[in-house]
């Protein structure tokens, strides 16, 4: 349940992020709008980390993943890559990252 939770909220968060930019585009003042969306982010990355030491590097992850324009691959410690290019293989990898792979650490 979690994992769509998560799944719609980025998803939510590209819509809302999609539609400040078109209203910004026809000369809206949007400096004073607040819109949520950094709670959702953090939402997230609360969802799937265990302490709060590690809530920073999944945050960190989250944004990344919405914002950066690129090509949405990660690269572990092993050279293996991981395509993340769409919500759901994006949540599947943080799920995994940040609650198996800390969990062994």
């Amino acid at each position: 349940m979690k994992k769509e939770f998560a799944i719609r909220t980025l998803k939510k968060i590209k819509e809302i992020q999609e539609t400040y930019h078109n209203l910004k585009a026809l000369g809206v003042d949007l400096i004073d709008y607040e819109n949520g969306v950094n709670l959702l982010e953090e939402s997230i990355a609360l969802l799937f980390v265990r302490d709060e030491k590690n809530f920073q590097k999944a945050l960190n992850d989250v944004q990344w993943w919405l914002y950066e324009n690129v090509d949405k691959v990660i690269t572990l410690g092993d050279e293996s890559k991981v395509d993340v290019n769409t919500p759901e293989d994006f949540i599947n990898w943080l799920d995994s990252w940040y609650n198996f792979v800390y969990v062994c650490r």
